[in-house]
């Protein structure tokens, strides 16, 4: 789950009508909730048995309680904490792993390393679910499910665009009059965060940027991810997978600019330079700027022949 989404909803109009296309999109939608819980679970473990203390502002970032009680290994109440809560994914008690493991708090600053690790690749794949769950999130104006922009999927009444409502109407009385939906951008500030807080735990490894390069894409932010891949690479471990990436936006960029040419560009520094002209906007300037600074950057990765 490190870069494209997992096999996505049929969508609607490719084998499917719009009921079906709905109740396939909702249950896809129910197996990521449950995920979700289940990697929720998994880390709150991690960070209990391994006495990962350190981890601990982590988890309140995001709002993870890192102080669940314990479950009794005779189902319980343990240490006098509050009842637990149901085992639904048959995680082993914490007294059968003692049995097995008498000591499995870290004793070198390797060992600790090796426990951060896995608890930072936990945190990356709650961050994959998070983007999952927005990306095949079809409410309030949100575009069609694994689209990053377009018109809302879901009309004022509910409704799918382009389905019908009972007997073929909108589901609606006729005479009524629906407010329009407003077009929503989607928001993976969720996932932003667990990718985050996965680099803070560890900021020698690569796999969080490369993570936060993919979010930068889907809001066509070619600066950023172009920063963020460098990030995945420039570390200890880099994420080997963010050279190619890197290798494609920086191909791209180069071939966009080219096409585009820089005459315009040229006539209109020209034109500033004798006065002339209307002067460009800071923000225009500075994307100016950021494209130039790929295209350098892209240029660099060329022979001096091309």
């Amino acid at each position: 789950a490190q870069g494209q989404p997992p096999q996505q909803p049929q969508q609607q109009g490719r084998g499917h009508g719009p009921v079906e296309y709905r109740k396939l999109l909702q249950r896809f939608r129910q197996f990521l909730a449950d995920e979700e819980k289940f990697w929720i679970q998994l880390i709150v473990r991690i960070r209990r048995i391994f006495a990962l203390d350190d981890a601990h502002s982590v988890l309140a970032e995001l709002g993870i309680s890192p102080d669940e009680p314990a479950p009794a290994a005779d189902g319980g109440v343990a240490n006098g904490g509050a009842p637990p809560r149901r085992n639904h994914f048959q995680f082993p008690s914490d007294a059968d792993i003692a049995a097995a493991a008498p000591s499995l708090t870290p004793t070198t600053r390797e060992h600790r390393e090796g426990r951060m690790a896995i608890l930072s690749k936990a945190l990356v794949c709650l961050g994959d679910i998070e983007r999952y769950k927005e990306q095949y999130n079809e409410a309030g104006g949100r575009p069609r499910a694994g689209h990053e922009d377009g018109p809302p999927a879901v009309g004022a009444n509910g409704n799918q665009k382009g389905g019908r409502g009972k007997k073929g109407g909108s589901g609606g009385p006729p005479s009524a009059v629906q407010a329009p939906v407003m077009p929503r951008m989607r928001n993976y500030d969720k996932a932003q965060q667990c990718y985050q807080q996965a680099r803070i735990l560890l900021p020698q490894d690569g796999n969080p940027a490369h993570q936060m390069a993919i979010l930068a894409s889907y809001q066509k932010d070619v600066f950023g991810s172009l920063v963020h891949y460098y990030r995945a690479l420039c570390v200890r471990n880099p994420y080997d997978t963010a050279a190619e990436n890197l290798g494609t936006v920086l191909s791209k960029t180069l071939t966009q600019w080219k096409n585009r040419g820089s005459k315009r560009e040229k006539d209109r520094e020209k034109e500033q330079a004798r006065g002339e002209g209307t002067p460009m906007a800071p923000r225009l300037r500075v994307e100016a700027f950021k494209e130039k600074l790929i295209v350098l950057h892209a240029l660099w990765r060329i022979s001096p022949e091309e």
